[in-house]
């Protein structure tokens, strides 16, 4: 499942360390810490944690405690972590999971260009050509 993304991202000059994966997390619940950081202007930065956590230290993502602790490294409050991880924030991503799958998307990353979409790791050199496709 993962050589594909271990060989595209070793071409970007990654190393992603996936022999640590131990299972697929479920990932609502970083969704939601992303959607949270943002309204702290981290959104890139919670982001870039969660991914190294996932691919190089081969955390579990989908895990309360750890995106708790995630969140905590950049000064967001734990309780309102905690808060925020609520049902109804929950039912609101599992929502994005239908249009996902209308729009037959089974990879991420996800990019829509124009008419043009990528989905699932890519080379650089292929998400240039799309975007310089749509460019038009």
């Amino acid at each position: 499942m993962y050589e594909n993304m271990r060989l595209k991202a070793k071409e970007s000059g990654m190393d992603f360390n996936l022999d640590k994966i131990n299972k697929t997390p479920n990932t609502v619940l970083s969704h939601l810490l992303i959607i949270l950081s943002e309204r702290f202007n981290l959104g890139n930065e919670i982001k870039e944690k969660i991914y190294q956590s996932y691919f190089i230290e081969g955390l579990d993502i989908g895990d309360k405690e750890i995106l708790i602790n995630i969140g905590k490294e950049f000064n967001i409050n734990a309780g309102v972590i905690n808060d925020f991880f609520n049902s109804k924030n929950i039912e609101e991503v599992n929502s994005y999971i239908s249009v996902a799958r209308e729009k037959e998307i089974n990879g991420v990353p996800f990019f829509e260009m124009g008419i043009d979409f990528i989905s699932g790791a890519q080379s650089s050199a292929n998400l240039e050509s799309a975007i310089k496709s749509n460019l038009s």
